[in-house]
């Protein structure tokens, strides 16, 4: 199992540096627009949408892609319009139904049609703005969440005892958080000693909230697949899942990061 998790990775890994820094831009923007596709695929069947509210759900998701193809200065108001809104849904509803876990009241199913608008299109826009607008900064953020995530993930299976969402997710531990944590603040160090292009103590903050974000997501879509009944969202990555499993972390700290890109200076 690890070999074909080490394997796929491998792979993701190649396409990604490919499509980033190797081909022209258009590559980059496909790639995320494909698996934006498969997302909002993912999420639906997650969700178990059907009927009319399927119906609504895909006429909101592919209304709010309208912008995207077609690059200009209105592009970024539309980027932070759903980043304000996903932020606001991530530190209002959230926390609401983490709190209830299993127990969903069943008036918040009639608003499942709108999750692809407030979840997968908000990191859309705040990839597509920041990888046109700040490659590196946008580049910072990625190593930062899969830091995180990494780094919990082998931390906490080896520290790993006190639980912090076992009703949702039994194998996230306090020590896997804390070792995300770590990592990412000596991570942020040794850019600060070999670039030195930013305020090390806002660097610091910024790594420890995204790295504590990404885990908020994970955990989010942890209790998605709780109360769908099932492991993975797909199984199209051998070894991974589907690409919301890979991407969770994402979810709520792309848009946090594009918003604080905005209106705090953070020089990468």
């Amino acid at each position: 199992m690890l070999k074909q998790r080490l394997i796929s990775a491998a792979l993701m890994l190649l396409i990604f540096i490919g499509c980033f820094f190797l081909l022209p831009n258009i590559f980059f923007e496909i790639l995320v627009m494909l698996i934006s596709a498969t997302l909002f695929y993912e999420l639906r069947t997650l969700l178990n949408i059907s009927g009319r509210q399927s119906l609504f759900y895909w006429l909101f998701s592919l209304a709010s892609l309208v912008p995207v193809f077609a690059y200009n200065d209105d592009l970024k108001a539309f980027g932070v319009f759903f980043a304000l809104l996903a932020c606001l849904f991530w530190l209002v509803l959230v926390p609401f139904k983490m709190q209830m876990g299993l127990r969903q009241p069943s008036f918040l199913k009639h608003s499942y049609f709108l999750y692809g608008f407030i979840l997968i299109t908000p990191m859309l826009y705040s990839v597509l703005i920041l990888f046109n607008e700040n490659k590196p900064l946008l580049l910072f953020v990625f190593i930062i969440i899969w830091i995180a995530d990494i780094a919990a993930y082998f931390t906490g299976k080896r520290f790993g005892t006190i639980q912090i969402a076992s009703h949702i997710s039994p194998g996230k531990t306090l020590e896997g958080v804390l070792g995300g944590i770590v990592f990412n603040i000596i991570f942020v160090i040794l850019i600060k000693l070999n670039f030195d292009q930013f305020d090390l103590v806002s660097g610091l903050i910024f790594c420890i909230f995204i790295s504590a974000l990404s885990v908020y997501g994970d955990l989010f879509e942890s209790l998605l697949k709780r109360l769908a009944g099932v492991k993975d969202s797909n199984n199209i990555i051998p070894g991974h899942g589907g690409f919301l499993d890979r991407v969770d972390g994402f979810l709520p700290s792309l848009p946090f990061a594009f918003i604080y890109f905005q209106y705090v200076s953070l020089t990468v």
